[in-house]
């Protein structure tokens, strides 16, 4: 039992090899993340999730939201917990795939349902994963980066109209604003026996929401959306993805293998 609990302390990440792990990630992310500091690492090896607001581009630049949580959960069942259709990260937020090409880029569209008076937001983006930074970390480190795709909200209309999206019609699409700024990235990273779950967004929704108010919004649901990944992964995802499950790629572009 001493023994068991001995290992078990220290196979557990401390500051300085969370800190070498982000700037190990940095060298090869399409999207670099924030340096943190002591208070913060302490924050994370605590348990808690840190929300950050990161002024990344400059003054002259969009804000982006920030989550990182520590987890006790391996690489690879968060990141089916984060990647698998069958579960939704955010319920005001609906999206339909559009095109695919193997072994892992898509385009999605999405659409956002918000409270009157503001008008929803619509988006089409386009996702791939960074095999690149799979082979330089040794496949410690996997990231899923987004795009915003100009002018997108024409290519999606005829799927639209076709009734592909569930709830969403051609003229809830073009009473939409579309997002002028989307960009982000889901982000894994294995340190010792632990894992980095990140998710980060850039935003700027135009219209009439100033950016300060969609900034807060992302924010306040960083802690809720990580735990939940966090807790689905523990609880779920060995049973969900398994069997005839279809097989998804992991951020090295190979199929992860079913858990049962």
């Amino acid at each position: 039992m001493i023994y068991g609990l001995i290992s078990t302390l220290l196979a557990a990440p401390n500051s300085q090899e969370i800190q070498a792990a982000l700037e190990s990630f940095n060298r090869s992310s399409y999207y670099t993340l924030p340096t943190l500091s002591n208070a913060q690492l302490q924050d994370l090896l605590a348990g808690n999730t840190l929300s950050i607001i990161d002024q990344q581009g400059g003054t002259t630049e969009p804000r982006r939201a920030v989550g990182i949580r520590l987890s006790d959960q391996p690489k690879d069942k968060l990141w089916i917990a984060c990647q698998d259709a069958h579960f939704s990260q955010q319920s005001s937020t609906k999206e339909l795939r559009i095109n695919f090409t193997e072994p892992d880029s898509a385009t999605w569209y999405g659409f956002l349902d918000l409270p009157w008076p503001f008008s929803d937001r619509h988006w089409y983006v386009r996702v791939w994963n960074n095999h690149q930074l799979a082979i330089q970390t040794n496949n410690l480190a996997w990231e899923h980066p987004w795009e915003l795709i100009e002018g997108g909200a024409e290519t999606v209309q005829p799927y639209i109209a076709e009734g592909k999206l569930s709830g969403i019609t051609v003229k809830m699409m073009d009473a939409a604003v579309y997002t002028p700024v989307n960009k982000g990235a889901w982000a894994m990273m294995t340190v010792e026996d632990s894992t980095l779950i990140i998710y980060h967004a850039t935003t700027q929704v135009g219209g009439n929401i100033p950016e300060e108010a969609i900034l807060r919004y992302i924010q306040s649901g960083l802690d809720e959306m990580l735990r939940n990944i966090d807790t689905r992964a523990a609880q779920e995802i060995s049973q969900h993805y398994s069997g005839s499950h279809i097989l998804l790629p992991g951020g090295d572009g190979k199929m992860v293998p079913h858990f049962q």
